[in-house]
């Protein structure tokens, strides 16, 4: 596990969540890299939000088709990770849904 290798916003990475407390989405599973590229040079963390299998159908979801495997993106377990807890890059988010990606951020976190 490489603690100073370079990750890209949209790459999506293997991470090792646990420990976990409460209702924290957990276990080894695929998270989206979606901190700035200017953060993820110079830090040591990185912001990523994990992806699932499962299908909510929450509005802080956005679907999604990883190696084959329909899913969601859960922006509300958005969180913080150490690199260390990253094993590999599994591949990049699908540059259609980049957009989406940013509005439903930028929905999430609006005073709005």
């Amino acid at each position: 596990m490489a603690l100073h290798k370079y990750y890209k916003k949209w790459d999506i990475v293997l991470v090792d969540l646990n420990p976990v407390k409460g209702r924290e989405i957990n276990k080894v599973r695929p998270c989206l890299v979606i901190s700035p590229n200017a953060m993820n040079k110079n830090l040591d963390t990185l912001i990523v939000a994990p992806l699932s299998t499962s299908q909510k159908n929450y509005p802080s979801r956005l679907r999604t088709n990883f190696k084959g495997k329909p899913g969601e993106i859960c922006f509300d377990h958005i969180k913080s990770i150490d690199k260390s807890r990253i094993f590999l890059v599994e591949g990049t988010l699908d540059t259609r849904l980049r957009k989406p990606t940013n509005e439903l951020l930028m929905t999430m976190f609006s005073e709005l």
